[in-house]
């Protein structure tokens, strides 16, 4: 955590509907914890309600600040008691439709906090790619799209990159999503059509939606 200058940290994955409890590692403290997950409040939390609209990094302060309130001022009033007050939150999308959210934070507000996250922004976009990979793999351990997707042995990274090219998204756009150049993301695809023996990414993309190896919502 010094290295990133942060006092704490939460990484939250979940689906939209939240069909399940969302999974969570946090250097909280344990009473907040408690408080939040016992007392539901993901579902009404304005930090993950925001980041299920965004795909690039946000700050909890100033206009953000504004628009995160008027989803629910509560979860932050609370939250306050434990000095969980000044934050940034990263954002990752997964081909399953789940979202992963690192929100960093810091006990007190200081004018540099922002300047030093975003000087450091890649590294922990990275950091949350690699944690999204494996506790997604986890949190749907027992989902039966998964079985379907592993029998072709796709990739996390091959599923996110069909995903969002199915939502229209250009190798480009899904580049700056998932934080890799274009041709990184071409190769990715390359690799999919690969697997699943279609002639192009068109049909990659049409076979991944018919067999519900993506999810064809955004």
């Amino acid at each position: 955590m010094r290295e990133f200058e942060m006092d704490n940290f939460a990484y939250l994955l979940t689906d939209r509907n939240f069909s399940r409890r969302p999974f969570i590692i946090s250097t909280y403290p344990k009473e907040w914890l408690e408080i939040y997950t016992y007392g539901h409040y993901y579902l009404n939390d304005p930090v993950i309600r925001h980041a299920f609209t965004r795909v690039t990094p946000f700050s909890w302060q100033a206009g953000e600040r504004r628009d995160l309130i008027e989803y629910d001022g509560e979860v932050f009033h609370q939250s306050s008691r434990f000095k969980i007050d000044a934050g940034y939150t990263f954002v990752v999308r997964g081909g399953l439709g789940e979202m992963g959210a690192l929100s960093i934070c810091r006990s007190e507000k200081k004018a540099d906090f922002e300047q030093n996250i975003l000087r450091r922004s890649g590294d922990l976009q990275m950091l949350l790619l690699q944690a999204h990979e494996v506790a997604s793999d986890a949190f749907f351990a027992d989902d039966p799209r998964v079985n379907s997707i592993d029998q072709y042995h796709l990739s996390d990274r091959e599923k996110s990159v069909v995903h969002w090219a199915a939502q229209g998204k250009t190798y480009h756009e899904i580049g700056i999503i998932l934080g890799f150049k274009e041709r990184t993301i071409k190769k990715y695809m390359a690799s999919v059509v690969s697997k699943l023996e279609v002639a192009n990414a068109k049909h990659a993309i049409s076979k991944s939606i018919e067999l519900q190896l993506i999810s064809s919502r955004s």
